[in-house]
C-alpha cells in the first residue's frame, strides 16, 4: 500500500544529493519544485545529475546549470539505449562512457533523424580501431545535428 506525501518535506532522494554534493539549501525549494513536475523522468533525472555532479568541478554551479535546462525543457536525464544501439555497442564493444554519453545524444532526436545517425555511427566505427573514442569524437557532430 502507496503512502500519498502529503508533506512539503523534500523527497529523500534529492536531500541526499544536496548532502552528499555540500548544495546551498536555499536551492532546495526550486530544485524540488522541478522535479516534483517530472515524476516519469525522475529516477532517469536523478541518475544523470548525480552523473553530472560527480564530475563537475562546481556541483552547486552545475546542478543551478541544469535546472535552468530543467525550466526551459532542455534537460535530458539518463537515458536507456534502447536494442538499436545496445546491438551497436556490443558489436563494436564500446565502453560504458560511449554507449552512455551516445545514448543520451541521440534520445534528443526524433526516431528517423535517429536511426540515420545510428546508420552514419555504425559507418565510421566499421573502419576504426578504436570503437569508444571515435564515438567520443563524434558526439559534438551529432549533438550539434550535423
Amino acid at each position: 500500500r502507496k503512502e500519498v506525501q502529503e508533506s512539503t518535506a523534500p523527497d529523500p532522494d534529492i536531500v541526499e544529493l544536496f548532502d552528499h554534493f555540500h548544495i546551498d539549501p536555499r536551492h532546495l525549494s526550486r530544485f524540488s519544485g522541478l522535479m516534483d513536475k517530472r515524476q516519469e523522468t525522475f529516477a532517469g533525472d536523478m541518475l544523470k545529475l548525480w552523473e553530472l555532479l560527480e564530475q563537475a568541478r562546481s556541483p552547486e554551479g552545475m546542478l543551478v546549470s541544469k535546472m535552468r535546462e530543467m525550466e526551459t525543457g532542455s534537460f535530458i536525464g539518463k537515458t536507456v539505449p534502447d536494442e538499436e544501439l545496445m546491438a551497436l555497442s556490443k558489436k563494436f564493444r564500446l565502453d560504458q562512457p560511449a554507449e552512455s554519453k551516445l545514448s543520451d545524444v541521440l534520445a534528443k532526436y526524433d526516431p528517423e533523424r535517429r536511426s540515420s545517425y545510428m546508420k552514419e555511427v555504425e559507418r565510421h566505427l566499421e573502419t576504426s580501431a578504436k570503437p569508444s573514442a571515435t564515438v567520443m569524437m563524434l558526439l559534438k557532430k551529432l549533438g550539434e545535428g550535423h
